[in-house]
């Protein structure tokens, strides 16, 4: 009826007519032309940004944002990924104030939006998550944020496409992995493998990445037959696809092995592995350099190659400092570690005192703290090796609490 009526107007008073669709096709015309000017902006901030350019970004940014407020409909959206790529610019620039409150008004908005027209907000959750383990060592709002990603990355509901999908999920997995929260890595997963199952364009090295994971958590819970067969498919479709280059996803894969060997205390075979990576490693990026000095550390560390384990940890802490900032407690545990087997116990419990604090800062007296449980067990053990049986029964009974 409102057509109807409308055309009626119309038919009697074509100026009106003809004065109604200027007006509207103005508008139209001057919605487009403010969309096309934030796109451009939009897309010369992120080229900016990663051209290292972080104050001439950070201005691009807040002109698109500007565009996209002044709106007379917001594209809630659009406006969100506008304001979580501001919040990781300010965190560039260690503005961290700033990028807090541009999170949080990325957050407040996409969860404005009904959850079918949902997007990017796995991301945003753990990219947030990060931020506030990182940068503001909040861990427990980070596990806040961590766990609404792996609860909206279970949901079949969710409406993130397949690629980003199966990326946020597997970063979830990362974190629950560091928990010790294997099960739940393990169930994240799964559900990365059927997100790829139902997606035909899945690109090769997802698949890969997926099998790799799995092949992980499977050996972790010590599913040594599925861990197996996750290894082979994820070797399959390298070998299909990589014909042997040196490149990033090899040596992943390489490093891969290089646990499997080192889980099973195949040092030898471990560190061959490894040797076989020595031209390659420097041109790698820092996290894989880490684990390949950090895994040497531990090799050597186990062949009784003390000097040549101590200068391996070395790297790995460089390495680790210069790129995170935050303790690492693992690594704090290999050096202490080190120094337990070649007897210096002084040197040992400093190191697993400086894990132990670290792991209580990090993650608090939770029940699922098992790198805690870890940390308690060393040095109820270097108290054992040091005679003193009443301390290290003090630390196995904290390390069973």
């Amino acid at each position: 009826m409102l057509f109807i009526f409308h055309s009626i107007v119309y038919a009697n008073d074509p100026s009106k007519m003809l004065l109604n669709d200027l007006v509207r096709l103005n508008k139209m015309m001057e919605s487009l032309r403010h969309d096309t000017q934030a796109a451009q902006y939009f897309q010369e901030a992120r080229i900016l940004f990663r051209q290292r350019k972080y104050d001439e970004a950070i201005s691009k940014m807040k002109k698109n944002i500007t565009i996209l407020e002044s709106s007379p409909s917001p594209n809630y959206r659009s406006l969100a990924v506008s304001y979580q790529n501001l919040a990781i610019f300010y965190s560039k620039k260690d503005l961290l104030d700033k990028a807090n409150k541009y999170f949080e008004k990325s957050i407040h908005l996409i969860e404005k939006i009904p959850f079918k027209q949902r997007w990017n907000t796995i991301p945003l959750y753990t990219e947030y998550a990060s931020f506030l383990f990182d940068k503001l060592g909040n861990f427990k709002l980070s596990n806040f944020y961590y766990s609404k990603a792996m609860k909206l990355a279970l949901d079949p509901r969710s409406n993130e496409p397949p690629r980003s999908l199966i990326t946020s999920v597997l970063n979830v997995s990362i974190y629950f992995n560091s928990k010790g929260r294997i099960n739940d890595a393990l169930l994240l997963c799964k559900r990365a493998e059927e997100i790829s199952d139902k997606s035909k364009n899945i690109p090769w090295n997802y698949r890969m990445k997926i099998y790799s994971f799995l092949s992980d958590e499977y050996l972790k819970n010590g599913e040594i037959n599925k861990y197996i067969s996750y290894m082979n498919k994820s070797k399959k479709i390298l070998n299909k696809h990589i014909n042997g280059k040196n490149n990033i996803e090899t040596i992943r894969y390489i490093m891969r092995r290089v646990t499997f060997y080192r889980n099973y205390s195949l040092f030898n075979e471990s560190l061959d592995l490894l040797n076989s990576l020595q031209t390659s490693i420097d041109k790698m990026p820092w996290g894989i350099q880490y684990d390949y000095y950090n895994n040497k550390g531990i090799i050597y560390s186990n062949l009784k190659q003390y000097n040549l384990a101590k200068k391996s940890y070395f790297k790995a802490y460089k390495l680790w400092k210069k790129h995170r900032g935050y303790p690492n407690a693992a690594l704090e545990n290999n050096i202490g570690l080190l120094y337990c087997r070649k007897g210096n116990y002084l040197e040992a419990l400093k190191h697993y005192t400086k894990a132990t604090f670290i792991h209580k800062k990090q993650y608090g007296l939770t029940l699922d703290n098992a790198p805690l449980a870890t940390n308690y067990v060393n040095i109820g053990s270097l108290y054992d090796d040091m005679g003193d049986y009443k301390k290290a029964e003090s630390y196995y009974t904290k390390a069973l609490d």
